[in-house]
């Protein structure tokens, strides 16, 4: 790309975020619902939405005078590559989603918190930026490492280790998932590996920070109220907005 119609693709309304410079600041968290910016916002000062087009909604405001925005990817990798390439092209230097995940490991319990240290990446549109060629997707270490403390602060129940991506929600097998229980995959979800991997190719700071919806092996399952979910979420965000503010104070960002 030329550096005039980059110049001109960075300066202008992104055709479906539709946010433009100085509209989000550098941290923005990625829920994939559009309803969870809601939630979000609660923990935000002077916040006002900056747009709302298809599955994509962003507000921006502030946390303890940290500058942050969200932004809804919707569901699976296509969505969540659009979002991620439209933020970064108008500023956003470090993306951490905030989404659902359903367990594989024997030691994951609904209601836990899941920090991926690397994805399998059997999306396809993982593989159609690195042309089928084998690669490690995983996210930043600096905001793993301060997610990590910052989870750790919270004590809050949280597992580390590899979550499995793909694209077929309805496509999975008993078979499909006991394979990939045998490799000690943690998880499986639909974004986090292409998150990953444009963060690696744009040179920008990416991580997950998941809430375990149940597990998919042994098939325990706790009956929470709405208003119990709303505060898992809520800590799930805090969590991530306070490592936010430790990177911002450690100056690595």
């Amino acid at each position: 790309m030329s550096v005039n119609k980059q110049y001109e693709f960075e300066n202008k309304v992104q055709y479906h975020i539709r946010c433009m410079p100085g509209d989000i600041g550098k941290y923005v968290l990625l829920p994939g619902d559009p309803a969870r910016i809601d939630l979000i916002a609660k923990l935000l000062d002077n916040v006002r939405e900056v747009a709302y087009n298809r599955e994509h909604r962003t507000i921006t405001g502030f946390y303890q005078g940290l500058k942050v925005s969200a932004t809804s990817t919707g569901m699976g990798c296509p969505s969540t590559a659009i979002a991620v390439e439209e933020l970064i092209q108008i500023g956003a230097k470090v993306l951490v989603r905030v989404g659902s995940t359903a367990g594989l490991a024997d030691e994951v319990q609904e209601g836990d918190y899941i920090l991926p240290t690397g994805a399998v990446p059997l999306d396809g549109t993982s593989k159609l930026y690195l042309e089928n060629d084998p690669f490690s997707a995983v996210p930043d270490f600096d905001v793993v490492h301060a997610l990590y403390h910052s989870a750790q602060e919270s004590k809050k129940r949280i597992h580390t280790g590899l979550v499995l991506v793909h694209d077929a929600f309805y496509a999975e097998t008993e078979e499909f998932i006991k394979r990939w229980y045998r490799r000690n995959i943690l998880t499986v979800e639909m974004e986090s590996s292409i998150l990953y991997v444009i963060g690696t190719l744009r040179k920008v700071k990416t991580a997950s920070f998941h809430l375990a919806g149940g597990n998919l092996i042994t098939k325990r399952h706790i009956q929470r109220t709405n208003v119990e979910i709303d505060e898992a979420r809520f800590y799930q965000h805090k969590i991530v907005l306070d490592a936010f503010k430790h990177l911002e104070e450690s100056g690595s960002i």
